[in-house]
C-alpha cells in the first residue's frame, strides 16, 4: 500500500537522523528523501519529480519537510492564512496530501546546542540556525498547534528519548496504519472553505 509520511518538527529535532534510521533499520519499501525548503513551488517539483511517482507503484514515500512546514514558517509565523495555504497546495498545485505525520518534539534550547555542535563538525548550517532562542520556541509551538488542527493524521514524538526509542514508535505507528483507511482526499476534490480533512469526512 502507498503512503506519504511525513517528518516535522524544529531545526535540530533529529528529523535527518530519523529518516536515516527508517531507511536503514525499518525493514520497510521506502523512498525517504531530505528536503529543506519550505515554499509551495518547492514542494510542486518534489511531488512531481520524487512523491507521486513513488506512490504511484505502491511505495511509501517518507518526507522530511513538508506542507506542514509551510503551515508552521509561513501560516502559524508569517500570519499567512493557513486555508489559503491549503487552497494553493490542494487545488492550485495539486499537492498530495500527507497520511501520516510525525512531529518530532524537542527542548528548543537543547537543539540549538545541537546544531552549534553540528557546525563545528560539519560545517553545516541555515539561516534558522542564527535565530534568537525565542523563534524557535515560537515555531515548537507552532508545531504542537497543528496537533490540535490535525489530531488524526499528526502524531508527536518525544524526540528527547533514545534513536531505537523513537524509532521502534513511529514503525509501530506505520505498521499498525489500516490498508483500509481512506486518502485525505479520496478523489482529490476540495470545495471552496474545507480544509483536507473536512473534505475527506464529505467525501468518504
Amino acid at each position: 500500500m502507498s503512503l506519504l509520511i511525513t517528518i516535522e518538527g524544529i531545526d535540530g529535532s533529529g528529523k535527518t537522523t530519523l529518516l536515516k534510521n527508517l531507511k536503514q533499520k525499518g525493514g520497510l519499501n521506502l523512498v525517504t528523501h531530505n528536503w529543506r525548503d519550505t515554499a509551495l513551488v518547492a514542494f510542486e517539483e518534489l511531488a512531481r519529480k520524487v512523491i507521486n511517482p513513488n506512490l504511484r507503484e505502491d511505495k511509501r514515500v517518507v518526507i522530511d519537510r513538508y506542507l506542514d512546514s509551510t503551515l508552521v514558517y509561513q501560516g502559524l509565523e508569517g500570519n499567512i492564512s493557513l486555508q489559503d495555504i491549503q487552497e494553493i497546495a490542494y487545488q492550485n498545485i495539486n499537492l498530495p496530501p500527507a497520511d501520516l505525520t510525525f512531529i518530532l518534539d524537542f527542548d528548543p534550547q537543547q537543539a540549538q546546542e545541537r546544531l552549534r555542535k553540528r557546525k563545528l563538525e560539519t560545517g553545516e548550517y541555515t539561516n534558522w540556525d542564527n535565530l534568537k532562542l525565542e523563534f524557535h520556541r515560537r515555531i515548537r509551538d507552532n508545531y504542537l498547534r497543528l496537533k490540535k488542527l490535525f489530531p488524526e493524521r499528526i502524531w508527536v514524538i518525544d524526540a528527547s528519548q533514545s534513536e531505537e526509542k523513537i524509532l521502534t514508535e513511529v514503525l509501530s505507528v506505520i505498521n499498525s496504519f489500516p490498508a483500509s483507511t481512506e486518502k485525505i482526499l479520496p478523489s482529490g476534490r476540495i470545495e471552496a472553505g474545507e480544509t483536507p480533512e473536512m473534505a475527506a469526512k464529505r467525501e468518504v
